[in-house]
């Protein structure tokens, strides 16, 4: 397979920002069911007294004085009542603590995520050739290699708790209905917590597996990394045209303010730098500077434009080294003094800007 073609790069963060948008994370449903229901049996542990008090209070308000009451339409319908009343009451905290545990778990994996695009129609769905391809398809044995590890755990462990309590059976064969049921009670309850338990720990295995495939799917070709940098960095091309594009014109700008120099102070071939003096400058700007061929173009501009040309190598070569648009440092004051008061004697533009600035 050609090297663009297999996606071995993990994926960028746009990525990883795109396939949430789709809502698409890693995550197991398997973890929310299993820490539902351990939080269900741990729930009806904890809330054992109580519902055995209301409905022990239920049966001897409604069953234990049946006999007194007359059967009529507002009896029976108080009775239901009753009834309906008591169930609710019974069963209110399982059903907060089912909807608290499944939410708690949902953010935990996925954190606030809204995506409309799972609720869009996917027609694909209704192919029958892809149905028996995702059915038998390597998530599909895994699917159906969980569920039957499902059963098998909660039979091993329904086995394992009976044959512990095997032996106490015959001591509640002449107990009353009470102790009985509380002893059946009790061991429901052992093999719903030790199930629930174990089923999360295979639940939090699931969620590995979700998490590598995941990653798997997402992952991304060379060449798409590529085009995902061109689109967040910009082609590498039209970068580097536009930064040639910038020095051209930075290029064409300065030759620009090179005409109007007063002075051009030279290596005499290597370096070339132009300086312009204003009255109530501090001190003179570099408009211009540059070495090699840019050095030949500033030349001629200054022979072209009748700008006294200075040669002076080690002036030229530190002002090079100052930036454009910049005033002439204080260290080099008074070699640039005398080199415009020596040019000021030869170029009379030069002159009477210079006396200009002088009070009278």
């Amino acid at each position: 397979m050609a090297e663009g073609g297999e996606k071995t790069e993990r994926a960028t963060p746009r990525q990883r920002r795109k396939a949430r948008e789709r809502g698409q994370t890693a995550k197991s449903a398997e973890v929310t069911s299993a820490l539902s229901l351990l939080a269900l049996f741990v729930t009806l542990w904890l809330m054992a007294p109580r519902t055995d008090n209301l409905l022990r209070t239920l049966a001897q308000t409604n069953i234990g004085y049946a006999h007194r009451i007359d059967v009529t339409m507002t009896s029976i319908a108080t009775l239901n009542m009753n009834w309906i009343l008591t169930a609710l009451n019974v069963l209110a905290p399982f059903f907060f603590v089912a909807f608290f545990v499944g939410l708690l778990s949902q953010l935990a994996q996925t954190g606030i995520l809204f995506s409309a695009e799972p609720l869009k129609p996917d027609f694909s769905r209704l192919n029958p050739v892809k149905g028996f391809q995702r059915i038998f398809s390597i998530r599909g044995l895994v699917e159906l290699v969980k569920n039957l590890l499902k059963l098998v755990v909660v039979a091993v462990v329904v086995y394992a708790v009976l044959k512990a309590e095997f032996f106490f059976f015959p001591r509640f064969i002449n107990t009353g209905i009470q102790s009985s049921f509380q002893y059946s009670f009790g061991i429901a309850l052992k093999i719903g917590i030790w199930s629930s338990v174990i089923l999360l720990i295979l639940a939090l295995l699931d969620y590995i597996y979700q998490v590598y495939e995941f990653e798997k799917g997402i992952m991304m070709t060379k060449q798409e990394v590529k085009d995902e940098f061109k689109t967040m960095e910009g082609d590498p091309l039209i970068k580097r045209s536009l930064r040639e594009k910038g020095r051209e014109i930075a290029f064409t700008r300065m030759m620009k303010k090179a005409e109007a120099a007063d002075v051009v102070i030279t290596n005499p071939m290597e370096y070339a730098v132009a300086l312009v003096y204003e009255i109530g400058m501090p001190a003179p700007i570099i408009v211009a500077k540059g070495k090699g061929l840019i050095a030949l173009r500033i030349r001629r501009i200054a022979e072209e434009n009748d700008i006294p040309i200075m040669v002076d190598p080690p002036l030229a070569r530190a002002l090079y080294r100052v930036e454009l648009e910049s005033f002439v440092p204080a260290e080099h004051f008074r070699a640039v003094a005398q080199v415009l008061a020596f040019l000021a004697k030869q170029s009379t533009r030069l002159r009477e800007k210079i006396m200009s600035g002088v009070p009278a």
